[in-house]
């Protein structure tokens, strides 16, 4: 059990019962810090206001009983275990105060002062188990979170990963040809990106790779999905773009890109690109793959064309 000092509560209004009380813990516990609320008011207004380790409380108290009082404390969500304390003559609410969320009942006899040491510790306990349960879970939850997210996203360029938008391109494939609407797909490359790699070196690869992808994300809509396909390749899903639009967008990509200066290590230089567009409804009729298969294959056009540029299926096949 935790061994710093413990906060108690004591919500009772016999003077003679209380002192027992403390004296009983205090030779178990040793320091031990206690509060207490002869009424019910002033038990209520010191739980909103005060944390507490624990509850002891009497079943007869003014205005409010022990169980009252209990039910009111768990409806505002106040989580301490509570043990409630009564006499022979009330056993008969000890199955209510149970259900109320009354971690435990004491009976109040000759030798409840050696009984309630045990109780108090033994609840100490639980709920000290219960709370470490608590933060577990959540580190489980948050570590699962994590996991879904390395799972989607590449953590180069925070982009969704291949997986992911490859399964977002079915998706948006589909809903085309559900609704017979346009939808257009372009695959870019980033120009001699192996001859980046061997002059600037691999961490100024990495810059440029997020450098364009961040300015990939700046030019499209919010609507639109973008995901790093390969190494250097980046995979665009326009939804509710005809193959006109998406030549535009294409080219303002590849503009920013080509304009943009590259500085690594005092050395400057600039980037192209290739990209090769795709579009519904005259390619991917069949499946998402025709129009991956078809983007791929503009990609390479553009490529065998001088790099740097951007070609449409279709329309230079």
């Amino acid at each position: 059990m935790d061994d710093s000092p413990k906060k108690i509560l004591f919500i009772m209004s016999s003077v003679k019962q209380t002192k027992k009380a403390e004296e009983s813990l205090q030779r178990s516990f040793g320091p031990i810090e206690f509060v207490h609320a002869t009424g019910s008011a002033e038990a209520l207004a010191r739980c909103e206001n005060t944390s507490f380790d624990m509850i002891l409380c009497d079943y007869y108290m003014p205005n409010l009983t022990g169980l009252e009082i209990l039910k009111i404390i768990r409806k505002r969500n106040l989580l301490l275990p509570f043990i409630l304390m009564i006499d022979y003559q009330s056993q008969g609410i000890i199955v209510d105060a149970l259900r109320s969320g009354a971690e435990d009942v004491v009976i109040v006899d000759i030798a409840f002062d050696e009984i309630l040491p045990i109780i108090v510790e033994k609840n100490f306990k639980i709920f000290e188990m219960k709370k470490n349960l608590e933060e577990l879970s959540k580190k489980l939850k948050d570590s699962q979170s994590e996991a879904k997210d390395l799972s989607l996203y590449d953590q180069l360029t925070h982009l969704s990963n291949r997986r992911f938008t490859v399964k977002k391109l079915e998706e948006e494939n589909d809903r085309a040809k559900r609704y017979n609407r346009p939808l257009s797909v372009l695959l870019i490359d980033i120009d001699h990106f192996s001859e980046i790699n061997r002059v600037h070196g691999k961490d100024t690869g990495d810059l440029v790779i997020q450098k364009v992808s961040s300015m990939m994300k700046q030019t499209l809509r919010k609507v639109d999905i973008i995901g790093r396909y390969s190494g250097d390749e980046f995979l665009v899903i326009l939804p509710e773009t005809p193959m006109e639009n998406a030549s535009v967008v294409a080219e303002k990509i590849l503009e920013n890109v080509r304009s943009h200066m590259f500085r690594s290590k005092g050395v400057e230089f600039h980037v192209t690109l290739s990209i090769g567009i795709s579009w519904y409804p005259r390619f991917g009729r069949e499946n998402y793959e025709e129009l991956l298969s078809s983007a791929g294959k503009t990609l390479f056009q553009a490529k065998n064309a001088g790099y740097n540029c951007v070609k449409v299926a279709g329309k230079f096949s």
